[in-house]
């Protein structure tokens, strides 16, 4: 079986093919000149075709496929459902506006003033109800389906038959009875679940020129569609809680960044435990301050870290911790006990140090965010800065900690511990400055907070911050780690 694809996975290719380049229409023009391929192969002209469109995307891809097989010399009709001055898709009303000033093609519309003559057609073309349908079927599409399933003709749909749900393969209580089904880029997991798959008869992929960048790369589709959206009913809290544990002597910005960057994602309570000088020092009234006592962590403060950690969704650990003795003793006992707790672990900067000090698999969830220097320590060697030794190191390094890893950089790696990579070029080298990884971590644990898989946490954080960098870049002379966490928001709200 080809590879499938959900609705919403195809939904984020296809935005990601636009962020790339490739038009809408362009796309559309493709997956119409497929249809009409298809049909070519199963009547030559002039055979009488009738394309059954709907309102949506999928009449779109009907009336190119119209236009082709007209030119062709095939005796082609457009026949809507409805009125087709409902079509609110903007490349569907472009090629709709082309084909109803084609006078080798007949336009009809509502379905009541052509649905007896369905049986004058040697080929009926679905192009009614597309990915975006729930069962049950209802009218007027329930009546045109049933009769063009009694007519003796061709039956060709387009992407999933109308009627199909495209994820789950359920029909209620009929649907379009294809003989063949031109599903576009890779097929539905409907297509292969019954009852789906009596209806979908022999299924041809159609390349739609998607590149496969679309999919590798991390792009606004993925934002657009992975992250839910706000509960119009939630309450504080819901959006997510974030432990930031950090700050030393020497460092008191980084773990401030982390919080404020968590903040600028979407979490709604951010907490920060660090040395009372860091809070003086990086006071903010929106982070909820605890101070650890004395300068740095310790392992006397562990047991009250966890209890904190209790209440939250995501703990970060690492920025600006320091690296003496007791703090790494202080790290060691800290992650045993919330792996015994089964917390959510954003490990970076000096936690890093930390565990490659005792490197062993993670025995709870985790993402790690070391940059390439960091990276060759967890491994123990050197790692050169080529595309391809990244991607081998950050696979190799997620499976030896059993965790994701976010490997930072001119092109960030994102690897699961099962194997999956995805990439990420967003971003601007501007971003080498200081406290922009601490800014990544604070924005992948809220993000976290809300998507619940830490691939896709970690993938989602790796294209927003490196595109609020791009926006930074945009709207000053210089970046700062301050300013990219400020423009965040406008990432996630699709602006960038």
């Amino acid at each position: 079986m080809a590879k499938v694809c959900s609705v919403r996975e195809m939904r984020i290719v296809e935005e990601n093919a636009k962020w790339l380049g490739v038009s809408e229409e362009l796309m559309m023009e493709n997956a119409g000149a497929a249809v009409a391929r298809a049909v070519e192969e199963l009547a030559a002209p002039p055979a009488r075709v009738a394309v059954l469109a709907g309102v949506g995307g999928k009449a779109g891809d009907g009336l190119v496929a119209a236009r082709h097989l007209a030119l062709k010399g095939y005796r082609v009709d457009v026949l809507f459902v409805e009125s087709a001055r409902r079509i609110a898709h903007p490349a569907a009303r472009m090629n709709y506006s082309i084909v109803s000033r084609m006078l080798s093609i007949r336009v009809r519309e509502r379905y009541g003033r052509w649905i007896n003559s369905l049986s004058e057609y040697d080929v009926l073309v679905d192009a009614m109800l597309g990915t975006g349908f729930r069962p049950p079927l209802s009218e007027p599409y329930l009546t045109v389906i049933v009769r063009a399933n009694s007519i003796d003709a061709v039956r060709v749909a387009i992407d999933v038959p109308s009627g199909v749900e495209p994820d789950t393969g359920s029909v209620e209580p009929t649907a379009f009875k294809a003989d063949v089904t031109v599903t576009m880029h890779c097929p539905k997991p409907g297509l292969y679940r019954e009852p789906g798959r009596s209806y979908a008869g022999r299924v041809v992929v159609a390349d739609i020129g998607v590149p496969p960048e679309a999919e590798k790369l991390v792009g606004p589709g993925d934002v657009k569609y992975r992250l839910p959206p706000p509960d119009p009913r939630g309450h504080k809290g819901v959006n997510g809680r974030v432990l930031v544990v950090g700050g030393s002597r020497e460092y008191h910005g980084a773990p401030w960044l982390t919080a404020i960057a968590a903040l600028e994602a979407g979490a709604d309570l951010v907490y920060l435990a660090a040395p009372k000088t860091v809070l003086r020092d990086a006071y903010s009234p929106e982070i909820i301050p605890m101070e650890i006592p004395g300068e740095r962590l310790q392992p006397a403060i562990v047991e009250r870290l966890a209890k904190t950690a209790s209440g939250v969704d995501v703990v970060v650990i690492g920025p600006g911790m320091g690296r003496e003795p007791e703090t790494l003793e202080a790290f060691t006992r800290l992650l045993r006990v919330l792996e015994e707790m089964r917390a959510r672990l954003v490990l970076d900067a000096d936690a890093l140090y930390a565990l490659s000090a005792s490197p062993r698999p993670i025995q709870t969830e985790a993402v790690l965010t070391p940059h390439l220097g960091e990276a060759s320590r967890l491994l123990g060697s050197r790692i050169p800065d080529t595309l391809e030794d990244r991607v081998k190191a950050a696979r190799e390094a997620a499976a030896r900690y059993n965790a994701v890893v976010l490997l930072k950089g001119w092109v960030d790696v994102v690897a699961s511990p099962h194997g999956k990579y995805r990439l990420n070029v967003t971003g601007t080298p501007q971003m080498t400055v200081g406290g922009t990884g601490d800014v990544l971590a604070g924005v992948l644990a809220a993000l976290w907070c809300r998507v619940r898989d830490p691939y896709i946490a970690a993938c989602l954080a790796a294209y927003v911050t490196g595109a609020a960098g791009r926006l930074a870049e945009e709207k000053y002379a210089r970046v700062t780690a301050l300013r990219v966490a400020g423009e965040v928001p406008r990432v996630l709200r699709g602006e960038a």
